[in-house]
């Protein structure tokens, strides 16, 4: 009984990623599309943070941890991106050395900021094996989602793939 009942979830399951994976979206509209599109890139900038996904780049691990946004003077914008590095290396290091961080909207790379109440321990040094909570603030151009990719600074031979996220300015 249990494999008969096993083998109908199954036949449903593969039955509903089939209709799915059919989906007609001529039907909607440009705003229709861009909603969708910024709800699926929130969801899954959400679950990279509650994942705590590492990925390791050699002499040095990355994990995600979330995004926060922040009012500046003159009525810009910030993006604030929390991750934890870990030195996996074999000597001491700063995250600013390490990591290759860069911030995108539209194609084009943001602006680094400056928060005076932000800390960004990004040139603390860590030892072989210390993990440290740190901070990269941009200055948001527009409301449009931020592509971030990370990378090892030392990777010139492309040995890592690049982390990339999409994250939705709020």
């Amino acid at each position: 009984m249990k494999k008969i009942i096993s083998l109908l979830l199954f036949c449903c399951l593969l039955c509903g990623v089939a209709c799915a994976a059919g989906y007609d979206l001529s039907a909607y509209t440009d705003q229709q599309l861009i909603g969708l599109r910024d709800a699926i890139n929130a969801e899954l900038a959400a679950r990279a943070a509650a994942s705590g996904e590492t990925i390791n780049f050699g002499a040095a691990s990355f994990a995600y941890k979330g995004a926060e946004y922040r009012d500046g003077r003159n009525g810009k914008k910030y993006l604030i991106i929390n991750y934890q590095w870990t030195n996996t290396g074999d000597q001491s290091n700063y995250a600013a050395t390490a990591l290759s961080m860069m911030a995108y909207q539209n194609g084009v790379e943001l602006d680094e900021g400056l928060l005076m109440d932000v800390s960004t321990n990004a040139v603390t040094a860590l030892l072989p094996g210390a993990s440290l909570d740190c901070r990269e603030i941009y200055e948001l151009r527009d409301s449009s989602p931020v592509t971030l990719v990370v990378d090892a600074v030392a990777d010139i031979m492309d040995q890592y793939p690049d982390y990339t996220l999409i994250i939705n300015p709020q």
